[in-house]
């Protein structure tokens, strides 16, 4: 056994003993230098009446499976990189041919970014998901002044590849927004993300408060095209107050996601 694995290897051995269940790999260096990935997979039998118990298993060799799975994390990895570099060239493009201090130009520069920030989450969880809270956070940070100004609540959810970027970009446009005509326009304003977690559909509360009262826009915007063409159910409250924006995703919800587990942030 390579000795680095050795800790390790004692360790499971001695959980069997407890469980009555060994499921352990480590690497063994051979005589020319190679070296193989074994998995042990094992049962605890015996010791009924006096007994001694015994342990019955297998070790299987999965050295090409940990190659194969080297060589693909190197492929995503490079991926990442050259998407992620695709996408700054498009930015520095839009930067040297576009009209710098026209509003949407920086606009589409935003968006850019909010989809590079998207790329990058992904990419550190092996494209597992992404965490909504960091999510959010991440989206909204640009625009805020401080990290004060948003706090967020709810059970822990990793959210889908396949929904990441539409909520990613849902986040954005109502972060910037709130930087253009609510709560994120002064220093004292607020805006509060919360959501809960159903059998089929994510719902998600936007609210902000500490700004000038809100107004429906006069104008039809992105922003509002892209909420109603990729949420559901969408309910929009413009008070005095502020805004409160409510709507949901479709959600289906795997067996070993967590519901209960809350997070705060701000």
């Amino acid at each position: 056994m390579h000795p680095e694995d050795q800790a390790r290897a004692d360790r499971d051995n001695k959980q069997a003993l407890i469980t009555g269940e060994l499921d352990s790999e480590w690497r063994v260096p051979l005589p020319d230098g190679s070296i193989r990935w074994i998995e042990a997979r094992a049962r605890m039998l015996g010791g009924e009446g006096g007994g001694d118990p015994y342990m019955i298993g297998v070790n299987i060799d999965v050295t090409a499976a940990k190659e194969a799975d080297r060589k693909r994390e190197l492929l995503v990895h490079e991926l990442a990189h050259r998407v992620k570099n695709s996408l700054a060239v498009v930015q520095s493009l839009a930067h040297q041919l576009l009209p710098r201090h026209d509003a949407k130009v920086r606009d589409f520069t935003s968006r850019l970014h909010a989809l590079a920030t998207v790329h990058t989450s992904l990419a550190e969880n092996d494209w597992q998901g992404a965490d909504l809270a960091a999510l959010i956070r991440s989206q909204v940070a640009p625009f805020a002044g401080t990290p004060d100004q948003l706090a967020t609540s709810g059970p822990a959810v990793l959210v889908p590849v396949e929904l990441t970027t539409q909520l990613a970009l849902v986040i954005h446009e109502m972060a910037c927004n709130a930087s253009k005509y609510g709560a994120l326009t002064t220093p004292n304003g607020h805006v509060d993300v919360s959501w809960s977690l159903a059998q089929d559909a994510l719902h998600v509360r936007w609210q902000e408060s500490g700004g000038p009262p809100a107004t429906e826009p006069p104008v039809v915007g992105f922003g509002s095209r892209l909420l109603t063409r990729t949420v559901r159910h969408l309910q929009r409250t413009f008070a005095e107050s502020g805004l409160t924006c409510q709507f949901e995703l479709p959600w289906l919800r795997t067996p070993g996601e967590s519901s209960v587990a809350a997070t705060e942030a701000s």
